[in-house]
């Protein structure tokens, strides 16, 4: 039986800002002393990320605290511990890390509704330091959910996160291609019908999905009625389409497999050029 004294309890949170988008993490390291007393140390980097959504930053807080446990260095002895209990009020994070650790390495890092999971270049980098840490420092890893601020240690690493966001940049947390929307509704999942049709898309976004080897897009849809774009939506492609350029594509049949099956070309008749 693991005891308190054999467990380390890592506080992780992050935070995501607009205009313009940046966001931070939280990190705090606590656990039980010899005296049966509670302790804690904020190792959090203090450094802001461009780019970042909120989602990402609540994994990236993840994966920086298991980093810093299986580095040469580490901040802390972890051969002290047997098990370390990850406590975070994301539930993207607590609802998704199993399906990381087994699911979704098998299936090639897609959904089982054939979509690619987001995130991948962080969810990979999970699971590999959860392997790392079993297999050379002998800890097991497990993810909890907590009520963020509803305690102590919840509000110190929402106060670490919040002023990381506001720190220097590192750099971008993904990169992302991005041009200025012509329509007026905002982006809603499953706005765009699947059902095999055939329509006019823009790219508002791209970006690289590396693991997968795909695009995640925001498309906008070409209204032929009203003679303009008005219909937003997230989509994936196989293929390679640049953000602010328009083209002729047919989609999946099914309407849960959000992918642009063919590119039939660009279409040129349509005007771009501000956002080329």
């Amino acid at each position: 039986m693991i005891t308190e004294q054999e467990t380390l309890w890592i506080y992780v949170d992050g935070s995501s800002r607009q205009g313009p988008r940046r966001g931070g993490i939280g990190v705090l390291f606590a656990w039980i002393n010899a005296q049966g007393e509670e302790e804690c140390l904020d190792v959090s980097p203090g450094i802001g990320f461009a780019g970042a959504t909120n989602n990402r930053m609540e994994l990236e807080a993840v994966v920086f605290a298991l980093g810093e446990l299986a580095s040469r260095h580490p901040v802390i002895d972890v051969e002290r511990y047997r098990k370390v209990i990850i406590r975070s009020d994301s539930l993207y994070v607590c609802e998704n890390y199993q399906a990381a650790l087994f699911r979704w390495p098998a299936d090639g890092w897609m959904t089982r509704d054939g979509n690619p999971v987001a995130n991948p270049d962080l969810w990979k980098e999970f699971r590999a330091l959860v392997v790392k840490l079993d297999k050379e420092r002998h800890v097991r890893v497990d993810v909890t959910w907590i009520k963020g601020k509803s305690d102590e240690l919840t509000k110190l690493v929402d106060k670490a996160a919040k002023r990381s966001s506001e720190g220097p940049l590192q750099g971008r947390s993904e990169i992302q291609r991005v041009r200025r929307r012509k329509s007026a509704e905002p982006t809603a999942p499953g706005a765009i019908p699947m059902r095999g049709q055939v329509s006019v898309i823009r790219v508002i976004a791209e970006k690289r999905l590396g693991v997968q080897r795909v695009d995640s897009l925001k498309v906008e849809l070409w209204n032929r009625e009203s003679k303009r774009f008005d219909t937003a939506d997230n989509v994936w492609s196989r293929k390679f389409l640049r953000a602010g350029h328009t083209y002729l594509v047919r989609f999946s049949q099914d309407d849960r497999r959000r992918e642009i099956e063919q590119v039939f070309g660009e279409v040129t008749f349509l005007d771009d050029t501000d956002d080329a």
